[in-house]
């Protein structure tokens, strides 16, 4: 197998690239510090706030299946534009608020906030801070007993209607106790899928219909109920929906899936398991005299094409992994070049149903196209050039994609034609970031962790230049489980 660059905390050239950069800066202080001589003081005017730049662009090249190249054809980089002020306008922009209400947990109850008459709403109370959404439904948990018994609660937001599943003990589902379960609901909210049982070894699946009848919500007996084969473990084999009714998990076998609407219902393997294969050496120094193991990659599902035809796997190996498109049914395969998963990680979203954007966490983001029947798989459209690059919370939005860059935390919106990036918000934490049904805004919070507890301000961002408001009022300081909702 290819190999990859490690992308871990003991990254040992990005420490490299670090250190030396240290040690350079420092021995230019220093040399300015001895050999110059006494200035006089100067007063300097501030560097106004970069709003926009034409980031360097490199030309498309291709990709072969099935041993890729990452070569591109070379390109001098367009030059970084001088900074600009933003004009000052004429008139105090009007600020639009948000089209769709917010559902959030505060004070155990399930509550709603709508921007537009500023109206707080409680739809239902003894709520866990454990919740699901989907489509018109949530899914939480609900304390029967303190400690001892929770039942499974689907929750119907026009109607207000619930129906309780059924009861447990305190751990409900299977995974980490109340907060950690393995619940999934289908996009359109037809479908609650969950893994019960006392182990990682012996667990069934399960899925149910929910149903909306004379405004009061039902759930049907399973439709499924099946036990995943020897492999399967949480949560690396999260559950997963290809379409918004086929459901999807893994185990040895290779990756599954069930179309729940057939009749039977009859899963089948759609992407067989890795054949690739790296050098396994123990971390225990006991074992290190001794020949290392030859071990599989495992394949661990990461992101469906629009579509469901293709998905993005991370390819792991130990602590490490790379991406992987893979055609369902046919089972053709392509590495993504340069790519690295692990704790200082690169990122990938579907911008359509055969464009991959790749944000590499060192400096690039790559537009890819998948050419199906072609001899050329995956070819590289795009390359263009930024600063290091460590992202989270990426949006595409018709030909562009927005994000949060982890340090520094500002939101950025890039146009994947032109290059043209611009900042939206600066000072923005990466705790509980969401944005809006449509981009246009963003909510956060500056929480700190204290006493199993996190506390902080919550602010609405306009992403317009405005100040973010601060919404304490609403959420209060320690809400969860934000999530915007359009009726």
């Amino acid at each position: 197998m290819k190999s990859v660059r490690r992308a871990s905390w003991t990254n040992l050239p990005y420490t490299f690239y670090m250190t030396t950069k240290a040690l350079l800066f420092s021995i230019c202080v220093l040399l300015l510090a001895t050999c110059q001589p006494d200035l006089e003081t100067i007063e300097v005017t501030p560097r106004p706030t970069l709003t926009a730049k034409v980031l360097a662009m490199d030309t498309a090249t291709s990709v072969a299946s099935p041993t890729p190249t990452a070569t591109s054809t070379a390109v001098p980089p367009t030059p970084f534009p001088t900074a600009t002020n933003t004009p000052a306008p004429t008139a105090t922009p009007t600020t639009v608020l948000p089209s769709a209400s917010v559902l959030f947990v505060r004070d155990d109850a399930l509550q709603q906030w709508i921007p537009q008459t500023g109206e707080v709403k409680t739809l239902v109370e003894n709520v866990t801070r454990f919740i699901f959404y989907s489509a018109d439904f949530a899914v939480f948990h609900r304390e029967i007993t303190p400690d001892e018994e929770y039942a499974l609660i689907v929750f119907h937001i026009p109607t207000q209607s619930e129906y309780e599943l059924f009861r447990t003990s305190t751990t409900p589902l299977l995974g980490f106790g109340v907060y950690d379960s393995s619940i999934s609901m289908s996009p359109n909210g037809r479908w609650l899928a969950y893994v019960s049982g006392d182990s990682r070894e012996s667990v069934t699946l399960m899925v149910h219909e929910i149903i909306v009848e004379d405004q009061q919500v039902t759930v049907s007996s399973p439709v499924l109920s099946i036990v995943p084969g020897a492999g399967w473990n949480w949560p690396y084999d999260q559950l997963t929906w290809p379409t918004e009714n086929e459901l999807s998990w893994s185990d040895q076998a290779g990756i599954w899936i069930a179309n729940l609407n057939a009749d039977p219902i009859e899963p089948v393997v759609a992407i067989a398991p890795s054949t690739n294969t790296f050098l396994f050496a123990s971390p225990n120094p006991a074992y290190w005299d001794e020949e290392p193991d030859t071990v599989f990659t495992k394949f661990i599902p990461y992101e469906w094409s629009p579509d469901g035809r293709y998905l993005l796997v991370i390819e792991h190996f130990y602590e490490d992994g790379v991406f992987r498109v893979i055609e369902r049914d046919t089972n053709r395969s392509i590495e993504v070049p340069d790519s690295g998963v692990g704790p200082i990680s690169d990122t990938a979203v579907w911008l359509n149903e055969t464009t991959l954007v790749h944000l590499g966490a060192f400096a690039f983001v790559r537009i890819w196209r998948i050419n199906p029947g072609s001899d050329q798989f995956l070819s590289l459209e795009r390359t263009i050039s930024l600063p290091d690059l460590w992202v989270q919370y990426v949006l595409p939005m018709h030909g562009r994609i927005r994000f949060l860059f982890y340090e520094p935390n500002a939101v950025y919106d890039l146009d994947l034609e032109t290059g043209e990036l611009i900042e939206l918000s600066q000072g923005v934490p990466s705790i509980s970031f969401r944005w809006s049904l449509d981009g246009q805004h963003a909510l956060w919070s500056d929480s700190i962790y204290s006493n199993g507890e996190w506390f902080g301000h919550v602010f609405l961002d306009h992403l317009n230049g405005d100040a973010p408001v601060e919404m304490d009022s609403v959420f209060g300081q320690n809400s969860c489980c934000w999530h915007w909702y359009e009726e």
